[in-house]
């Protein structure tokens, strides 16, 4: 699969297996259809730095991505557009992200030794 300009540093699939998330070095997060292989939808309009790591809600609905620029971003996977203003409470880059099973809630990990969660 192609479709990044840099390096992809995460994925994540959706629980049926029928959809990846990938994010990328170029500030990119893409959603793949696993069926054909083929990108869906580029999420790109809010990451001003790298994409650290990505994860589906278990809906489909939502995509949340980490970033260089130390924020949290949420994306309606429909609109390619993020949710709201993204959370900025890291001090460094952030490394990780997770929706937790409710859908309700983000958990984020940092560069910066501390972990967050986030309600949507």
């Amino acid at each position: 699969m192609e479709g990044h300009a840099s390096c992809i540093v995460s994925v994540a699939f959706t629980p049926d297996g029928l959809c990846m998330v990938s994010g990328s070095y170029n500030n990119t997060v893409r959603t793949w259809d696993m069926e054909t292989g083929k990108p869906m939808e580029e999420l790109s309009q809010g990451p001003t730095n790298m994409v650290k790591s990505v994860a589906f809600l278990s809906d489909r609905r939502r995509v949340v991505s980490g970033t260089g620029d130390n924020a949290v971003w949420i994306w309606d996977k429909k609109t390619g557009k993020p949710v709201g203003e993204p959370f900025q409470r890291h001090t460094d880059f952030v490394r990780s992200v997770a929706f937790l099973p409710d859908g309700m809630r983000i958990v984020s990990g940092s560069h910066d030794g501390i972990w967050w969660e986030s309600h949507l």
